[in-house]
């Protein structure tokens, strides 16, 4: 029954089917969905968090790399202020 509600992707669905389950207790439910909700809402936050600064590092990286890239075309052009435009990161 768990594969089932995990396949289904429309949440009325869901709760139709998790309705099915042997020993299903509505007030008991009512109880702890609000924490299970809020603590998988909170994950979900704090996954977005970090991956978010994952990604801002990443950026960071490639923009050193494209910094050095350029510094070193620099270094190697006669006309130093001509050399940005050939630089493509």
């Amino acid at each position: 029954m768990a594969e089932a509600i995990l396949q289904e992707k429309d949440p009325k669905q869901q709760k139709a089917l998790a309705k099915k389950v042997r020993n299903f207790d509505e007030a008991e439910w009512s109880k702890v969905s609000f924490g299970v909700v809020k603590s998988a809402s909170l994950e979900k936050v704090i996954l977005r968090y970090i991956f978010n600064i994952l990604l801002l590092f990443v950026n960071y990286f490639v923009f050193l790399q494209c910094v050095s890239i350029a510094c070193y075309t620099v270094t190697k052009q006669s006309r130093p202020q001509m050399a940005f435009k050939h630089v493509k990161c």
